[in-house]
C-alpha cells in the first residue's frame, strides 16, 4: 500500500491531505521556488521530525510524470549532524518542472512525499525565487522585441521573402541597387547593356541554348574536366565490344577507327630474356628443367612441398634387414646429399645410429646401421648441389 503526504503542485492539480497527526516525511529544503544550477552540488533536509530510518529521494524534471533515484537518507547514523540530510549535484537539464519524491516503507506500508517545485539551470545563477530557465514556446512576441535588436547574424538564410521587401516610394520598374558603401537603393532600371556588363552569376541556369552559341566558340578551355561523356562523342567504324590482344588503329586525332582480335601468343613471341613474373605459367612445367637465380618460398601457411616416389626417385623409404640395406637409385653421384629419418620401431636392444655406409654412382646406396639387430623402415631424400 502506498500513501501519498503533504501538499504539492503536480501536473497543474493541487492535492491536499490532512493529517491527524504531524507527517511523517516532511522537506525543509527545497521550500519552492529554487533555482539550482547544473553541476552544482545542493543539500536536500528534511524536517526534524521525519520519523522513518530509511528514506530514497528521487528527482523528477517533468514534474512527476518520471522518476530515479539519487540518494537515501540514513537516519540509522551516529552522526545526528548528517541524519535527514542529503548531499547531492544537479543535473545537466534544463527544466523548470522539478520535483523531489521521498519513499519510505513504514509498518503501515509505503510512504511518498513530494517537495514543492524547483528549477534547475544550465548557467543562469541570477535568476531570482521562482524564475525559470526557459523561454516557453511562441512567448517571445513583437511588443517584447526591442527597436534594432533584430540584426543580420539573426535572420536565418532565406528568412526575408519578396513580401517582406518594401519598395517605399520607388515607381515601377525600379530595381535594387548597390550604392557602393555597404547599402543598396531602389533605381530605375537600365534599358541598354553596356558592353561586358553581363557576367556569368547574371546569367539564369539554362538561359544559354545551343543556338546562342556561335560555331566553333566551345574551345577546349571551355569544356569543363569529365563533362564529356561517352554519349557525346561521334561514332566511329569501330564494332562496340571486347578485344582479346587487340591490334588498333589510331588517327591522327587519338581516335581509334580500327580493332580487331590476333592470334594468341606462342612461345616464338616471348623474348629469351622477358621478365615473366612466376606467377604467369601454368603450374604444370612439363618435362623441362626449371632454374632460378632466387628463392623457392612457400608464401602461404597451408602448403607443402611434395616430392613423387617410385623407382630412382629422389624420394623414398627403405627397410633394414640385419641392419642394412642397398637401395637401387640411378640419381646417385659423388656429391649427392643423402638425408636418413629412421622411422619408429624395435626396442633400445635393438635400434641402432643410421647412415649412408657406400654408394655406386648412377646404381645404388647403401645404409647401414649401427646395429646388426635393426629391422626399421628409413625414409631418404637425395638433394644435388645446385652447379
Amino acid at each position: 500500500m502506498r500513501r501519498v503526504l503533504g501538499a504539492g503542485l503536480l501536473l497543474g492539480l493541487v492535492v491536499q491531505t490532512a493529517f491527524a497527526a504531524q507527517p511523517p516525511i516532511a522537506f525543509d529544503s527545497p521550500r519552492g521556488g529554487e533555482v539550482f544550477v547544473g553541476g552544482q552540488e545542493y543539500v536536500i533536509r528534511l524536517g526534524l521530525h521525519t520519523r522513518p530510518k530509511i528514506i530514497d529521494i528521487e528527482l523528477s524534471t517533468d514534474q512527476g510524470a518520471t522518476f530515479s533515484k539519487i540518494g537515501t537518507v540514513n537516519n540509522l547514523v551516529k552522526d545526528r549532524s548528517l541524519r535527514n540530510i542529503l548531499k547531492w549535484t544537479a543535473p545537466a537539464a534544463e527544466s523548470g518542472r522539478c520535483v523531489f519524491r521521498a519513499v519510505a516503507v513504514m509498518r503501515g506500508g509505503t510512504v511518498t512525499m513530494l517537495s514543492p517545485v524547483f528549477s534547475i539551470n544550465l548557467g543562469a545563477t541570477t535568476l531570482g525565487a521562482g524564475a525559470l530557465p526557459e523561454l516557453a514556446d511562441g512567448s517571445v512576441t513583437t511588443s517584447k522585441l526591442a527597436d534594432g535588436s533584430v540584426t543580420n547574424p539573426k535572420l536565418a538564410d532565406g528568412a526575408v521573402s519578396d513580401t517582406k521587401i518594401s519598395s517605399g516610394a520607388s515607381s515601377n520598374g525600379f530595381v535594387l541597387s548597390s550604392t557602393g558603401d555597404g547599402k543598396v537603393a531602389w533605381v530605375p532600371a537600365a534599358s541598354t547593356i553596356s558592353t561586358s556588363s553581363i557576367t556569368t552569376n547574371q546569367i539564369a541556369s539554362g538561359a544559354v541554348t545551343n543556338d546562342k552559341l556561335a560555331d566553333n566558340s566551345v574551345t577546349t578551355s571551355k569544356i569543363a574536366d569529365g563533362s564529356v561523356t561517352s554519349a557525346k562523342l561521334a561514332a566511329t567504324g569501330v564494332t562496340a565490344g571486347s578485344y582479346i590482344r587487340t591490334n588498333l588503329t589510331v588517327n591522327a586525332q587519338g581516335q581509334i577507327t580500327a580493332a580487331a582480335n590476333s592470334a594468341p601468343i606462342t612461345n616464338a613471341d616471348v623474348a629469351t630474356n622477358a621478365a615473366i613474373d612466376g606467377v604467369k605459367i601454368t603450374p604444370d612445367f612439363g618435362a623441362q628443367d626449371v632454374s632460378a637465380s632466387g628463392n623457392l618460398t612457400l608464401m602461404s601457411a597451408g602448403n607443402k612441398l611434395s616430392i613423387k616416389e617410385g623407382a630412382n626417385a629422389s624420394m623414398g623409404h627403405a627397410t633394414l634387414a640385419l641392419g642394412t640395406v642397398t637401395v637401387a637409385n640411378t640419381l646417385v653421384t659423388a656429391n649427392t646429399r643423402i638425408f636418413l629419418t629412421a622411422q619408429a620401431g624395435g626396442t633400445a636392444l635393438t635400434n641402432g645410429f643410421v647412415s649412408v655406409s657406400s654408394r655406386s654412382n648412377g646404381v645404388s646406396f647403401t645404409i647401414t646401421s649401427s646395429n646388426l639387430l635393426d629391422a626399421r623402415g628409413v625414409d631418404f631424400i637425395l638433394i644435388e648441389p645446385a652447379p
